[in-house]
């Protein structure tokens, strides 16, 4: 859903979004990697004379599975939106010098996407891998999983090792 900044009312506006809404589900499923099993949100967008700032907050709950026992689990992400966007600065030269404050602003080309605006605010706050909540029983799963494999207690074995006995048909 494209924005155009200058038609915003006084420079200000909001939405609300939930699964109904496809473009804000399609940008969830897209960050979350995963259909959503529950979605909410708003996001305000402010203009000024220092840039865009987008605010808002986002809820929402997908399947997945534990990276290190397997087990499967619900990914939960509730997280205030906070998003900076200037407009794209002309380049003269071939190459343009970064400012440390530079890396955390978005540009924008006087229009805003908020399915992109609200993939990244995800993308960004959701954990860079799906672990389980309970790390001690998660160790026990995956202590068991090593120990039939036989992997457990050798630190110098092959990780390929426990496909040695597969067969393809």
């Amino acid at each position: 859903m494209r924005i155009s900044l200058d038609t915003l009312p006084a420079g200000h506006a909001s939405w609300s979004f939930t699964a109904q809404d496809a473009w804000a589900k399609q940008a969830a499923n897209f960050a979350l990697d995963s259909e959503l099993t529950s979605f909410e949100g708003t996001l305000d967008v402010r203009v000024s004379d220092d840039g865009v700032l987008v605010t808002g907050q986002v809820r929402a709950q997908a399947p997945g599975i534990c990276e290190r026992c397997g087990v499967e689990l619900t990914r939960m992400i509730d997280v205030p939106v906070s998003l900076r966007y200037v407009a794209e600065p002309k380049i003269e030269d071939e190459e343009l010098e970064l400012e440390v404050e530079d890396l955390d602003v978005g540009y924008h080309d006087g229009s805003l996407d908020l399915a992109s605006v609200l993939s990244e605010a995800i993308a960004l706050a959701a954990p860079a891998r799906t672990e389980c909540e309970d790390a001690s029983s998660c160790d026990e799963r995956t202590q068991t999983l090593l120990n039939t494999h036989g992997r457990a207690g050798d630190e110098h074995a092959s990780p390929f090792s426990s496909l040695k006995g597969l067969t393809l048909n």
